[in-house]
């Protein structure tokens, strides 16, 4: 099993996420999972993805769809810090959420 660190911040929003996606029935959630710099492109990917999964998973544990929700890796190709040492590497070692209705 997978920890989702800073949990809080999921458990704080979901009430607010399932209510907004059951008052707007097109609504959707882009889980996007991220790393820092070590390791191989390849292997970036992989942990990302493995990342929004892991939130994914989180998700429908609480009852929402997993129709509802769209998986992406941005690997290290987003980062939110330099990856100059280890704090900034931590930081970029992440998970976006976004709560929207397609365009």
């Amino acid at each position: 099993t997978t920890l989702i660190k800073n949990l809080t911040i999921l458990d704080e929003n979901i009430a607010k996420i399932k209510q907004y996606l059951n008052s707007n029935e097109a609504a959707m959630i882009y889980v996007a999972g991220h790393t820092c710099d070590q390791g191989t492109e390849k292997k970036n990917f992989d942990l990302g993805l493995k990342r929004a999964e892991t939130v994914r998973d989180y998700f429908v544990s609480n009852g929402i769809s997993e129709e509802k929700v769209v998986l992406d890796s941005k690997g290290s190709d987003d980062p939110k810090n330099n990856n100059n040492d280890d704090v900034d590497r931590m930081y970029n070692r992440r998970v976006n959420i976004l709560v929207k209705v397609p365009e």
